[in-house]
């Protein structure tokens, strides 16, 4: 299996410009929306990749081991390689899974949540679109690499 370090050379030097390319050509999206795509790709590719359940084991006194902080109740509740490493399911966990920390939150310190999502959730349709469109990619990219470079028992 591919490491940490391949996942994130492969994604950042081929995976993203090939995209990034793909998606001008063929939306023409505005400046804004790129960025957030590449944004929500690059935050995917280093800090809530498929392999957020073995997250445990990232040093946490490091910027990796901070950003990730949220995702390690997220690697006692999924075991490696499973339902985290299905490119639909697995990205959907892990965004319902930091959705869910944002809502505790925000919930703790008495933000009118609903207020709030509902709020972006209608006035910024696109640009969740786009993240979410960077993070599948991400998570698809760095399923792809596992597969292609998957040792069969």
């Amino acid at each position: 299996m591919p490491k940490y370090s391949t996942h994130t050379l492969f994604n950042v030097s081929l995976a993203l410009p090939c995209l990034c390319l793909s998606l001008y050509l063929y939306k023409h999206p505005s400046t804004k929306l790129i960025s957030v795509f590449i944004l929500s790709f690059l935050y995917t590719t280093f800090f809530m990749s498929p392999d957020m359940d073995v997250s445990h084991k990232i040093k946490p006194f490091s910027l990796r081991g901070l950003l990730s902080l949220p995702f390690l109740g997220y690697a006692k509740l999924f075991k490696h390689r499973g339902i985290s490493h299905s490119l639909l399911l697995g990205s959907l966990t892990r965004v319902a899974w930091l959705g869910g920390i944002f809502l505790l939150v925000s919930y703790l310190f008495h933000i009118p949540f609903l207020k709030t999502y509902s709020f972006y959730f209608t006035h910024y349709k696109q640009e969740i679109l786009y993240s979410f469109l960077g993070i599948f990619t991400a998570d698809g990219s760095h399923i792809l690499l596992d597969r292609c470079f998957s040792t069969k028992k």
